[in-house]
């Protein structure tokens, strides 16, 4: 679930953003050779799988889809080349029914330096699994736009607005993506509602870490009433923050509505696997049957994050209210207010930390391993 956060006051966002760009402000030249050998590429048939290259081998396998989840639990990418990850993807699928005869096409999106080297030896591999399988199935090619890869990093980079993205050359967009990528690797996050969590509770942690940093100078200060009411205010948004991180979890984690729709819709999808293994077609009912189940799991998730959208737009107006008291000090006081780079890894550090401690049941759990026909 994205909801775009209340961005930090632009004059000091713009203090940041080097910090942000992981030295992507300083040794451009250097930064551009080393992303220059940056390609990112996202595999689709349904399931749909994101792979970051660098120096001509995987070093991040990404799910962009729930059934893109199943397919990381059956295969490593990280470490194969290209042409080798084409050919492991399209086996995967193959081999699990999520590609059969009545498959219409293969599309690979692709940008960065290598792209049409890149695809030709991928579409090479792909069309080598087909060909064995007895199938003919067109891979297509798609550029992945800079647009595109501003979306993607701005579904993660939760605490950044939609300038501070749009200002990034395309060194700074290939970096900041590879390393959230990494960081959410690390974490084995393998369900989309589990990366949802996991972007919300990183946002959150930098955002209240640097309102603490900046409560915490104005503190030191003397003759200003506010700073007791900003105190309290942190306290309260980090109760609110809290709250949705419980909400969320019982919403799309733990046993309940949400978690017996996914059941459902994978036993459906198991049963139109088998039929593709077995047969090499799936009768319309069948198909229709999981997507019926399919669109039920969406339009519940899609109600579930109305209410939480809601505590979400309390959260926001909490951030917003505390930014207004600590800017009006700042003012009055002549305070330059400074968030460095140390602090902004720590909190990320605290937030990965405490979100092992919290989530590790559901990461364990990883319900769409259970897909597997």
């Amino acid at each position: 679930m994205k909801r775009r956060l209340i961005s930090i006051l632009l004059s000091v966002c713009t203090l940041l953003c080097c910090a942000f760009c992981l030295n992507g402000c300083k040794d451009d030249d250097k930064s551009q050779t080393k992303t220059s050998q940056i390609t990112v590429m996202v595999l689709s048939s349904n399931p749909s799988v994101e792979l970051i290259v660098e120096n001509g081998k995987v070093v991040t396998a990404t799910a962009s889809n729930d059934e893109g989840n199943f397919i990381l639990s059956q295969t490593e990418f990280v470490g194969l080349t290209p042409k080798q990850a084409g050919n492991a993807y399209a086996k995967v699928c193959v081999d699990n029914g999520f590609i059969y005869a009545q498959t219409q096409n293969i599309t690979v999106e692709i940008s960065g330096k290598q792209a049409n080297a890149t695809f030709d030896s991928v579409e090479k591999e792909i069309n080598a699994v087909l060909s064995e399988e007895g199938l003919t199935i067109s891979v297509n090619k798609d550029e992945l736009t800079p647009e595109e890869l501003k979306n993607m990093l701005s579904d993660a980079l939760r605490h950044l607005n939609e300038e501070q993205i749009n200002a990034f050359t395309q060194t700074q967009l290939y970096s900041n993506l590879l390393s959230i990528r990494k960081e959410v690797q690390q974490l084995d996050l393998n369900t989309q509602e589990l990366k949802e969590a996991y972007y919300s509770s990183r946002a959150y942690k930098i955002i209240s870490a640097k309102l603490s940093s900046w409560a915490q100078t104005i503190s030191s200060l003397d003759g200003f009433i506010a700073k007791e009411q900003i105190i309290n205010a942190i306290d309260d948004l980090n109760a609110k923050i809290s709250s949705f991180s419980y909400s969320y979890a019982e919403s799309f984690l733990m046993d309940g509505e949400y978690k017996t729709a996914i059941k459902n819709y994978i036993q459906a999808k198991n049963q139109q696997l088998v039929w593709a293994i077995n047969s090499g077609e799936v009768s319309e009912q069948i198909k229709q049957n999981a997507q019926n189940l399919k669109l039920a799991l969406s339009s519940l998730k899609e109600q579930t994050k109305e209410l939480l959208n809601a505590m979400q737009d309390t959260i926001n107006s909490a951030i917003s209210y505390i930014q207004g008291l600590i800017d009006g000090v700042a003012v009055v006081s002549g305070t330059t207010l400074k968030f460095t780079n140390a602090q902004l890894e720590s909190a990320i550090a605290q937030n990965k930390e405490a979100f092992k401690q919290n989530y590790q049941t559901f990461i364990d759990e990883n319900v769409w391993a259970s897909l597997q026909p």
